[in-house]
């Protein structure tokens, strides 16, 4: 296990303890790019996060996307929010992402990756 996962891990534990959410940022290595479709995937699934944020390459880079992801018990308590914001619940940035998502899974993305990551390691390893 890399450093990275186990403090992240560690992490997780305690704001598990203090009742803290944990909120995983996966905007840069989110949408597949480390073998799973949120990087805090890799924690397993009783460590996974309250709260995850995706953008950036979740659209293919065609449209500028993000969003956020929770657990139902967070997200129940989440009120609806109309953003100013320029690219607010625009219908190009939704196309954009349901065409990369589309396309990551026909591709096998998730699965790509993870083979380019046992190539590396072995690449590198020597």
């Amino acid at each position: 296990m890399d450093r990275e996962l186990e403090f992240a891990i560690r992490v997780r534990k305690l704001c598990k303890k203090y009742n803290v959410l944990f909120i995983s940022d996966d905007a840069r290595q989110g949408a597949g790019k480390t073998g799973r479709f949120l990087s805090s995937e890799r924690m397993g699934p009783e460590k996974k996060p309250d709260m995850a944020t995706l953008g950036k390459s979740v659209s293919g880079g065609a449209y500028p996307a993000s969003f956020v992801l929770g657990t139902e018990d967070v997200m129940s308590l989440v009120q609806p929010y109309h953003s100013a914001s320029t690219f607010a619940m625009a219908a190009q940035a939704n196309a954009a992402v349901l065409a990369t998502l589309r396309i990551m899974d026909e591709e096998h993305f998730v699965e790509r990756a993870l083979n380019v990551q046992a190539k590396w390691r072995e690449i590198t390893s020597n």
